[in-house]
């Protein structure tokens, strides 16, 4: 499978519009500033079709080993909802939420959470649209989408 990889140079300003991307999935993303740090926000935002039966959320290291990996294919196998929300907070453990609903805390599967999340790969069973990709620096509330 082909990804496309991403990498972005700009930095990411307060409003929340100006810090997203818009990725079709398959995609590799490179986090801004070269990883994810402590007490960031990642935000991925989707339609989904009322069959789709996995979504995959990986995170890898600077040696694109991963280092994360998420599989909320139980609730979409469980929903009737029409698009998905995954915020994941990176603090003392990683902060799941989906659709603005904390779903559960992890723990952090490597020794440096404030350097070794390098790169966002994320794929679909059945891609409706684009998936929207954001990173709010340094907050820990949750982010609403128009």
């Amino acid at each position: 499978m082909l990804f496309l990889i991403v990498a972005l140079t700009f930095l990411l300003s307060d409003s929340e519009a100006e810090n997203c991307v818009k990725l079709k999935p398959p995609f590799v993303y490179a986090f801004p500033g070269g990883h994810l740090n402590l007490e960031d926000r990642l935000v991925i935002h989707t339609p989904i079709a009322k069959d789709n039966k996995w979504l995959n959320v990986s995170i890898s290291d600077q040696n694109n080993m991963i280092v994360y990996d998420y599989l909320p294919y139980l609730w979409l196998n469980m929903s009737s909802a029409t698009e998905i929300k995954i915020e994941l907070l990176n603090t003392y453990g990683i902060k799941i939420f989906v659709n603005d609903q904390f779903h559960r805390t992890e723990g952090h599967p490597t020794d440096d959470p404030a350097a070794d999340y390098w790169k966002l790969m994320c794929d679909i069973d059945k891609p409706v649209g684009p998936f929207d990709i954001c990173i709010i620096r340094n907050r820990g509330y949750l982010t609403t989408f128009p």
